[in-house]
């Protein structure tokens, strides 16, 4: 009758295994929109304007250079838009990217 205790040990390991979150990281991004975990991303046009975009390695909104067309939607006209959708999401107001056709 030696299972008993070893049934038991394992459905406490079992339960506090389970309260843990299976990826820490994937938590924390959990309220950024995915769009911000794009990387940034010039286009292929020739322009040269200056916007933001969500830098998820710094987890800051870092500048960039736009060619003008395509690109991704990481791509903010303003550095507070980029940080209130990306930086902080609940602490800000969140608004959608520029359109980028």
């Amino acid at each position: 009758m030696k299972i008993k205790p070893i049934f038991g040990v394992s459905v406490c390991l079992l339960l506090t295994c389970a309260s843990l979150p299976l990826n820490a990281e994937e938590d924390e991004y959990s309220n950024i929109p995915d769009f911000c975990l794009l990387g940034e991303d010039p286009g292929p046009c020739r322009g040269y304007i200056t916007r933001y975009f969500y830098n998820n390695q710094s987890e800051k909104c870092d500048k960039f250079k736009y060619g003008g067309c395509l690109g991704n939607p990481n791509n903010f006209d303003l550095l507070e838009e980029c940080k209130n959708t990306c930086e902080n999401p609940l602490n800000g107001t969140s608004t959608q990217p520029v359109n980028l056709t």
